[in-house]
């Protein structure tokens, strides 16, 4: 009796046959004829969205030298829109098909959408590209940060230990200056580092609870996360991100400590 799959994509019954199988035995539920559709739709697509070239030390994708047709752009610094790292830090994994791009569209309108890392493409394909299934992950993963974060909480003697560590990371953000001068661009990561530890320092001593909220993330009085690593902040368990000042103790005085007076006098 002949073995018959749907097609996730069409929708459509058809002969095992029609389907890619795989060495495992693993049938693929996207039938040869989508495939190929998907196909092309990503050829063109590449052809007319020039690829984010990361440096000639991780080089172009296979694909890409198999058409002259190709075009790029030099972007060492591009990051993933999604989660933003940069093709340096996803090679560190040393897994090959982290090492390039991927194009990202819209299989409705067949539109290009973006370059994103392969890790971010697994796993919006996975949630089938959903808003709600997206929505509704983010929703999960922020109840369970809250429980989480409950317990690594920054106190006043936490300030001596980061103090420390600042002195050090400007110890190596003037190394690396020194050794990339001659540079007319270049990463420092521990400018950056330098920048974070001096705002989480500034928010201890001034915020009466701080708790780490991991990947660069702090929550203020279980009500406002703030990111270290640039102005954004958003309330606990919304999505819409917004940004503050330069100065964080505009931030401070204008949206912490109102909130905390305004609960005072509501209570009284």
């Amino acid at each position: 009796m002949e073995e018959y799959y749907e097609c996730n994509n069409c929708g459509v019954e058809q002969p095992v046959e029609n389907f890619q199988s795989m060495d495992s035995g693993e049938v693929k539920r996207k039938c040869n004829s989508c495939r190929n559709g998907q196909r092309g739709v990503i050829r063109r697509l590449r052809l007319e969205n020039p690829y984010p070239y990361p440096g000639d030390s991780i080089g172009f994708p296979n694909w890409f030298c198999e058409n002259k047709k190709h075009r790029y752009i030099d972007a060492p610094n591009y990051k993933c829109p999604i989660c933003e790292r940069t093709m340096q830090e996803l090679i560190k994994r040393k897994q090959k098909r982290l090492g390039v791009w991927v194009l990202d569209h819209c299989h409705n309108s067949k539109t290009f959408r973006g370059w994103i890392c392969h890790l971010c493409n697994m796993s919006m394909g996975g949630l089938k590209d959903n808003p709600n299934k997206l929505l509704r992950a983010f929703k999960y993963l922020e109840n369970h940060k809250v429980k989480q974060t409950k317990f690594d909480r920054y106190t006043k003697e936490d300030i001596k230990y980061l103090e420390e560590q600042l002195i050090e990371e400007v110890k190596l953000k003037k190394e690396c200056d020194k050794r990339n001068d001659h540079k007319l661009q270049y990463s420092n990561r521990h400018r950056r580092e330098v920048e974070r530890i001096k705002k989480l320092i500034h928010l201890i001593q001034y915020c009466d609870l701080v708790e780490d909220y991991n990947d660069g993330l702090v929550l203020i009085d279980e009500k406002f996360v703030v990111s270290l690593s640039d102005n954004n902040w958003r309330i606990a368990g919304k999505s819409k991100w917004y940004r503050h000042k330069n100065d964080i103790d505009h931030f401070i005085y204008n949206y912490i400590y109102k909130d905390v007076k305004h609960e005072a006098n509501t209570r009284h």
